[in-house]
């Protein structure tokens, strides 16, 4: 008798150990753990990419950046938004003139190649007023960073010019600004004193004119 308690008591610990042993093995067994894990990462990296996205930065390598840091794009982030925003200048592709007028514009160009038939209009009841005049549009913040391409930058100047030929002002200064388009008149506002924001839009040319 004292023998079969000992076997008893000896029974009873083993059992309880296989259960747990076998409760925590199905979780992490589960055919779906690694894959939901690996999506998980990828989807919270992108999510986070998108956010630069969205503040003007480049969507291929940003998304791309992102699904590959996973959770790790936080970091990313943080630092891109408080370092490289905040570097990143503006680039003057080429010098204006002034005209000698009390009004300092800037006209916006959200995609080259759009009508200006309305901004032209607009520039024309200007004319006797005109002073600092600055043709610019918008790129993505990757688009200036490093080694800058010279074909993107060529063709960007070529553009902008024509669109300053257009507008018969042709002593227009030319600037490439990263970020956003709807930062842009906010930022050239603060820095070059503008008076009249004329934005040339993808579709159709709108002219909005606002003190900054």
């Amino acid at each position: 008798m004292p023998l079969h308690l000992s076997a008893v008591q000896h029974q009873g610990p083993l059992m309880v150990l296989a259960a747990d042993s076998d409760s925590t093995g199905g979780l992490a067994g589960s055919p779906w753990a690694m894959p939901a894990f690996f999506f998980g990462w990828i989807g919270v990296g992108v999510v986070l990419a998108l956010v630069l996205v969205r503040r003007g930065h480049d969507a291929r390598i940003t998304v791309v950046v992102g699904a590959g840091l996973g959770p790790l794009m936080a970091l990313k982030l943080s630092r891109t938004i408080r370092e490289q925003e905040a570097e990143a200048p503006p680039l003057v592709l080429r010098p204006g003139a002034d005209h000698g007028g009390q009004l300092n514009v800037l006209v916006l160009v959200q995609k080259a190649g759009s009508p200006l038939d309305y901004v032209l209009s607009e520039v024309h009841s200007l004319r006797d007023e005109l002073g600092f005049v600055t043709v610019a549009q918008a790129v993505t913040y990757e688009t200036l960073e490093g080694d800058v391409d010279d074909d993107v930058i060529r063709s960007a100047d070529s553009e902008l010019y024509d669109t300053a030929m257009q507008l018969g002002v042709p002593d227009a200064e030319l600037v490439l600004v990263p970020g956003r388009s709807d930062h842009v008149a906010e930022r050239l506002g603060h820095e070059r004193g503008l008076d009249v924001v004329l934005v040339v839009e993808a579709r159709t040319s709108l002219a909005g004119r606002r003190i900054i």
